[in-house]
């Protein structure tokens, strides 16, 4: 009984992480290009989602896909920057190149 128990403990604990490793999190352009303070970016529904999942499971990554070019670049750089600033360590951070469009970033917890 006690096995079962673990095991399915284990199971709800790992369907848990997948869920919350799949969950993607939208930067639109729109709200990104207003000013900024750390005040408002935390506030950013998409930042502020994906970084409580990431508090959840701080051993993973968080990844940021960028539209390409300079734009999608500066845009992803400021954006690490500014999570780096609140709490979010550079090392628990990728860049991913290829978001589907040109004017948002997806953020999301990836093992």
């Amino acid at each position: 009984m006690k096995k079962i128990i673990y095991w399915s403990g284990l199971f709800c604990l790992l369907m848990q992480q997948a869920v919350l490793a799949s969950e993607e999190y939208t930067v639109a352009w729109d709200d990104w290009a207003r000013p900024r303070s750390a005040a408002y970016i935390i506030e950013l529904p998409a930042v502020k989602a994906a970084v409580q999942a990431w508090t959840l499971n701080p051993q993973q990554f968080l990844q940021i896909q960028y539209p390409g070019g300079e734009t999608g670049v500066l845009w992803s750089d400021e954006l690490a920057d500014w999570l780096t600033s609140l709490g979010v360590p550079q090392t628990q951070i990728r860049l991913l190149p290829g978001s589907a469009r040109a004017d948002q970033i997806i953020l999301s917890v990836q093992p």
